[in-house]
């Protein structure tokens, strides 16, 4: 079946691609704008149910009203010139306090970019907030945040400035300045530090992947089509996981998209290596292009294909794995 499909795809190969742009671009679509909606930062609920953290976490949310999906803010207030607080101080920081209890954000002023799908409720919103202690020397004093949040998404990132910025105006016009940590704070902070790192990261992985793919098969596009390929039916698995993920009701660790994307430029461009070196040969040969396409294709796609299969099932037999995060990535990685 896969030599018949491979020989059908070379005799067709615009019928092919838009096959995969109809059905895969929709799907991919779904995916992103759907996985915020399927995955969870809770990361102790992944955990077996004798783990310490996940008893400490129930305890929390049963006999101290921890709401499921919430994370602590903690905001620290002192005076810009390092003096201690006075009864003026504390009467702003109650101000403060006052301000972010309920707070939610003002959706349509958020920067969300290209994102469209459930703002409102991926924004996130703070349940309360408590002012806490103060210093000893009483030089500056907490606020505990209770946010509830998906501490990764861009959404939640959002609105989280928006607050930090209006309490920050506010503080600042009282001589005191607003530091934050813990939550979507420590995230948004640590995504904003290291995104020129990624970006460059990113950019390295894929010029060394088109630079080493044209040494070894002297084409441009031999070097170009796999990672494009690659991207594409990533966008597609990621959107068939989502989806699986919410007619199912079980929801995603926020890394599984990620760790799904790296494993399948692995593999995929490997697999173009055992396909394309395969038509190189019988190029050489003197066959037409086609002819050297369909050819190699259909003697190389079982190949591929009982690869694929035996990787499929490997990464399946993480679902009996006792922690949760491994059950769940076994089964997406077996879909993509």
């Amino acid at each position: 079946m896969l030599s018949r499909t491979a020989r059908w795809s070379a005799a067709h190969p615009w019928r092919t691609l838009l096959m995969w742009l109809v059905i895969a671009l929709p799907v991919g679509v779904a995916g992103a704008v759907g996985q915020y909606a399927v995955s969870t930062d809770d990361t102790a609920r992944f955990l077996p149910s004798d783990a310490s953290s996940r008893q400490a976490l129930e305890i929390g949310r049963e006999d101290f009203g921890l709401a499921p999906g919430t994370s602590t803010v903690t905001a620290l207030v002192e005076r810009v010139d390092g003096r201690a607080l006075g009864g003026e101080d504390r009467t702003v920081v109650e101000g403060l306090r006052a301000v972010a209890d309920g707070w939610r954000p003002d959706v349509d002023a958020l920067n969300v970019g290209d994102e469209f799908i459930d703002v409102r409720d991926r924004a996130g919103a703070v349940l309360s907030a408590t002012v806490g202690p103060a210093a000893p020397d009483r030089r500056f004093v907490l606020i505990g945040l209770d946010w509830r949040a998906n501490t990764i998404d861009p959404v939640a990132h959002s609105a989280y400035k928006q607050l930090r910025d209006a309490l920050t105006e506010r503080a600042g016009r009282a001589g005191l300045s607003v530091a934050f940590t813990g939550g979507v704070a420590s995230v948004t902070d640590a995504d904003e530090a290291q995104a020129t790192r990624a970006t460059v990261q990113g950019v390295l992985l894929f010029v060394a992947i088109i630079v080493l793919s044209f040494v070894f098969l002297r084409g441009v596009l031999a070097a170009v089509l796999p990672l494009l390929v690659v991207a594409l039916v990533a966008a597609a698995a990621g959107g068939l996981i989502v989806l699986a993920a919410a007619v199912s009701g079980v929801e995603l660790d926020v890394g599984t998209t990620q760790v799904v994307s790296v494993v399948l430029i692995g593999i995929g461009v490997d697999y173009f290596l055992f396909l394309l070196f395969r038509v190189r040969e019988r190029l050489r040969a003197g066959e037409p292009a086609r002819v050297a396409a369909a050819e190699a294709g259909a003697r190389i796609a079982p190949v591929i294909g009982l690869a694929a299969l035996v990787l499929a099932v490997a990464f399946a037999t993480l679902t009996f794995a006792s922690f949760g995060q491994f059950r769940l990535l076994g089964p997406s990685i077996a879909i993509s």
